[in-house]
């Protein structure tokens, strides 16, 4: 996925197959929207996420085996709407500190 360096916009909604994404996400440096909404399997984010320093937009809803969030993500700075709802196993210290 590295190679898609010009790539905007993600959008992989409803896959409840998908576990984990890849490290080579973090390539994707001038993604600005990812909507992962209802991608009930996946139960881990990359930390090199944080490299998505572009990304203005991460749909997280209801991604319901979500752990936790990488603490990368406080690099991303222009992280502007992130949701989480129906993260259940998401602990809420996850939810607010880490993705801050």
């Amino acid at each position: 996925m590295g190679d898609l360096t010009q790539l905007r916009t993600l959008k992989v909604v409803g896959c409840s197959g998908l576990k984990v994404l890849p490290s080579s996400m973090g390539g994707l440096t001038q993604l600005q929207s990812m909507n992962l909404a209802r991608c009930s399997g996946l139960t881990a984010l990359p930390e090199s996420l944080g490299n998505l320093t572009q990304l203005l937009l991460l749909n997280l809803n209801c991604c319901c085996s979500l752990e936790e969030l990488p603490t990368t993500m406080r690099k991303m700075v222009g992280l502007q709407i992130r949701t989480l709802l129906g993260c259940t196993v998401l602990s809420p210290s996850d939810a607010s500190e880490k993705a801050l």
